[in-house]
């Protein structure tokens, strides 16, 4: 495996992948073109998703009960505080600050440390069981040759994201 180059520090590439972040230039292409699976299937290449429908649902209903619970309890209290953060993670997203994404979960719940374990809960189904999957999944496409993938920021972000599993798997 080679050892990664970074991109003026927009992602990074190894002899055989290639990421990068999204440019809000990206939009129209995006949108355009890559989201539309008959372009894919024009290309050349066979579109799939990453995870079912039902595998996603799974995810959701794999968070433990009380998780939940103490969750959604905490952002019906917390209503203004969330509504009043939006600007900043809007601003962290368009940054590509997605270990600063991911603090402001944390943040959001500082002063209340029974959350921590079921936000730990919810992170671990929604994120990184799901981000193991993907990253497998993902490397059938890679081996063919050419691969193009879509999902949230948070699946991209730090050792447990898909990037980084992709290059632990030698991508």
């Amino acid at each position: 495996m080679s050892t990664p180059s970074t991109d003026s520090g927009d992602g990074f590439e190894t002899e055989r992948l290639v990421v990068r972040g999204w440019h809000l230039a990206d939009v129209d292409a995006f949108f355009d073109l890559y989201r539309r699976w008959e372009v894919a299937r024009w290309l050349g290449s066979t579109p799939r998703a990453l995870e079912t429908l039902d595998e996603q649902v799974q995810a959701l209903e794999a968070v433990p009960e009380a998780s939940q619970v103490a969750l959604l309890d905490a952002i019906a209290r917390r209503h203004d505080e969330a509504q009043a953060a939006i600007p900043a993670l809007l601003q962290r997203y368009l940054d590509g600050d997605l270990a600063g994404l991911l603090s402001l979960q944390y943040d959001a719940i500082d002063g209340e440390p029974a959350l921590h374990a079921p936000l730990d809960d919810l992170l671990e189904q929604l994120l990184r069981r799901r981000n193991e999957r993907m990253a497998q999944r993902l490397q059938p496409a890679l081996r063919q040759g050419r691969a193009f993938a879509a999902m949230g920021a948070l699946h991209l972000q730090g050792a447990e994201g898909v990037p980084a599993r992709l290059q632990r798997a030698g991508w």
